[in-house]
């Protein structure tokens, strides 16, 4: 029959490991309409893989001015905004308690998925895609020529705060309804550092630790 510390560091091994599992499921959605929530644009992970867990780590704009959530985001257009029209963007929906950024931090142009960078504020650019159409775009992701007014949204852009004081890894991945990733703009630091190894999963280390812990406790027992 199992001592009570065995049974113990059974429990707590399962539960620290089955916590990080469903943490990892957190991940930013970008919508053309958050509200709904419909057509899907694509997901942030925040980590080297695009299923990692944004829990703790970031948060995305989700409505003007200045709402964020912390697994859906909202698309927005810009136009073909420049830097100084992304800067005035962020700036007019900052994180509470956020002061006014002073200039644009650069801008990833090569379309990578993966980055890793300082940044407080990171602004995802698109393709066009799905539009304003609220016919065609969340089921095709194609224009409907008949809705001109329509199609003259070009819901492309997307922003994410920071919430780790340091590093933060992004993976972008594009939904069935969306478009190509344009480039990622940083505020309030440089250009992003280069992408760094992937570790072990953190559950995978809690497993580990969980399974010595056991393997331990039952060589004590042997020996008593």
């Amino acid at each position: 029959m199992p001592s009570s510390r065995f049974v113990v560091l059974c429990g707590v091994a399962l539960s620290l490991a089955l916590g990080v599992a469903g943490a990892r499921a957190s991940t930013l959605s970008f919508y053309d309409d958050a509200t709904a929530p419909s057509g899907l644009r694509f997901t942030l992970g925040c980590g080297a893989a695009a299923a990692d867990s944004c829990a703790g780590k970031a948060v995305a704009l989700k409505g003007a001015p200045g709402l964020f959530d912390a697994t859906t985001g909202q698309m927005f257009d810009l136009g073909n905004s420049g830097d100084a029209t992304e800067l005035a963007f962020v700036n007019a929906n900052l994180f509470s308690g956020d002061a006014a950024l002073a200039a644009h931090g650069g801008k990833d142009e090569l379309g990578v998925a993966t980055i890793v960078t300082n940044a407080l504020y990171v602004l995802v650019k698109t393709g066009g895609g799905g539009t304003g159409d609220a016919a065609a775009p969340a089921t095709t992701g194609k224009k409907d020529k008949s809705a001109k007014a329509p199609d003259k949204t070009k819901l492309a852009t997307a922003i994410i705060r920071n919430l780790t004081g340091g590093s933060l890894t992004l993976t972008f991945a594009a939904a069935a309804n969306g478009t190509g990733l344009s480039h990622y703009s940083f505020f309030g630091t440089a250009t992003p550092d280069p992408v760094a190894q992937v570790p072990l999963p953190a559950a995978g280390w809690l497993l580990l630790a969980g399974l010595a812990g056991l393997g331990f406790a039952a060589k004590r027992r042997r020996a008593a």
